[in-house]
């Protein structure tokens, strides 16, 4: 017959309440930091204030005037399998 001692009983009663109340808990953080994101973009930008058609105003003003918005960003590529020396052109 198969016995469990106590430490064996307790954590295996631990499991089974983790694995039941887990999903639950990881859709409920989901959610509520999606709200949280909202909320702060909205304190940020304004409910209703952003206009996607507007440009936002650059570093590089000259003048008084607006300049271009820079955008600097880090490109990492995995691999190339082959580079055409004649055409300069690769194949992925």
């Amino acid at each position: 017959m198969f016995h469990l001692n106590r430490f064996q009983t307790n954590g295996l009663l631990l499991l089974v309440i983790v694995f039941l109340f887990a999903p639950i808990e990881v859709g409920y953080c989901t959610a509520n930091l999606r709200q949280v994101e909202k909320r702060i973009l909205d304190d940020i930008i304004g409910e209703g204030k952003y206009d996607s058609r507007i440009r936002p105003s650059g570093i590089n003003q000259t003048s008084g005037k607006d300049g271009p918005a820079n955008v600097t960003i880090n490109l990492l590529v995995r691999s190339i399998s082959s580079i055409d020396d004649v055409t300069m052109s690769t194949a992925p």
